[in-house]
């Protein structure tokens, strides 16, 4: 089934598309290294140090102290995903990831064609898988199997594998979720 053209007025005006979303690490080599090479991303582009030694500039534009300064990664992560990871020097400190349940706390799903051997190839890298996969029922996504795993940089991910099947919630609804690609590319 077609979606139609969005025609509606809601929603920001003249916005297109969503460009990208970021992620501040504890260490932007760290970070980089396993979206690259354990997620398969491509890096893109590096810059930065963005700071301002003497002004608010930081505070008045990220509302961080204003001693605060960052570095920028641009990183591709398939067909349909662009990561910007930000490492932050703060005098006020950086904290913590979130837990899944914190305010802010954020993922990253990801389709894999098979739940096990993408939990398997991610604990060999060092990710912590929490339970076992679980496959969804009574829920508007049934069919689904998820795995939530927490990356060694402190990102959380989620692993989804979509059945062949069309899902209970697309006979709700003409708005579809993206479709699987066939194959990993950065492009």
């Amino acid at each position: 089934m077609q979606t139609k053209p969005r025609t509606t007025t809601r929603g920001i005006p003249t916005a297109t598309n969503v460009d990208h979303v970021g992620w501040t690490v504890p260490d932007l080599e760290q970070g980089v290294a396993f979206l690259v090479n354990v997620l398969g991303g491509e890096e893109i582009f590096r810059a930065g140090p963005f700071a301002d030694p003497s002004g608010e500039w930081m505070t008045t534009h990220f509302a961080v102290h204003p001693r605060a300064s960052t570095n920028v990664v641009m990183i591709r992560l398939g067909s349909t995903q662009v990561v910007e990871l930000l490492a932050w020097e703060s005098p006020d400190g950086l904290g913590d990831w979130p837990r899944p349940s914190n305010l802010g706390a954020t993922h990253l799903a990801i389709h894999v064609g098979d739940v096990v051997a993408a939990m398997d190839y991610l604990e060999a890298h060092g990710c912590v898988a929490y339970g076992d996969p679980v496959l969804l029922e009574s829920v508007p996504q049934a069919g689904v199997t998820i795995l939530q795993v927490q990356t060694p940089i402190g990102l959380w991910l989620e692993l989804f594998s979509y059945p062949d099947h069309e899902l209970p919630y697309e006979a709700t609804t003409a708005v579809r979720l993206l479709p699987k690609a066939k194959e990993w590319r950065n492009e």
